[in-house]
């Protein structure tokens, strides 16, 4: 199998899911997920692309018109439908496979104790992006949500919440991010809040783990 970016790219979108390698799988996946949903495939309606179509000729002038009639226009949107996958794809899978990704264990406390995760840590020039991957954790019920901290000897830092609530898929990964050196504060929890306007942590960890070097850079 080719070892390019693209080809191991195009493999893992086909479903082979050995082609892709550390640092680019869940990336992929999400593109995966999002290429099979048929939503995406939809036929939009008829008349859709004669008003574009309207749109592109009304600011046309005639001899322009003449070179580009109605059938190389529509031919020229369905070209251009088919680019924006392709950039898509070549644009992940570019940016997945130039960075390296650390993922970590999170463990479920005496509050979740079934509870797991995974976090997907990436430096960027930014700050860290975080993908959280959790399994049976509860739904937050009403008037609570979780929120994600990461901590060290300077204290804590939120980086997100989340609840599960409103049909809310618990298996899609969460994105969390942070603005500080995780090399500083390397223990990342999970916590169960109340909705009372207090931002300090409310200490009830539902998830815990440890980050044992700072997420590597690009």
């Amino acid at each position: 199998m080719p070892g390019d970016d693209l080809d191991r790219a195009a493999w893992f979108l086909a479903g082979d899911d050995t082609a892709a390698v550390d640092g680019e799988r869940e990336q992929l996946a999400r593109l995966r997920r999002m290429l099979n949903d048929d939503a995406l495939w939809a036929q939009p309606p008829p008349e859709l692309a004669d008003a574009i179509i309207d749109d592109i000729e009304a600011f046309q002038p005639p001899a322009e018109r003449a070179r580009w009639p109605r059938r190389a226009l529509l031919a020229g949107l369905s070209m251009a439908a088919a680019v924006l996958v392709v950039v898509g794809v070549v644009t992940l899978s570019s940016e997945s496979g130039g960075a390296q990704t650390e993922t970590i264990a999170l463990a479920g406390t005496s509050l979740a104790p079934d509870a797991a995760a995974t976090a997907e840590l990436l430096d960027t020039p930014s700050g860290v992006a975080i993908t959280l991957d959790i399994a049976e954790l509860p739904p937050a019920r009403k008037g609570f949500f979780y929120e994600a901290w990461v901590k060290g000897p300077n204290g804590s830092v939120a980086v997100g919440t989340f609840h599960f609530r409103d049909g809310q898929d618990p298996e899609e990964p969460i994105e969390l991010w942070s603005g500080v050196d995780l090399a500083e504060y390397p223990t990342l929890t999970i916590t169960l809040e109340p909705e009372d306007g207090n931002p300090a942590s409310s200490g009830q960890v539902v998830l815990k783990g440890e980050i044992p070097t700072p997420p590597p850079s690009r």
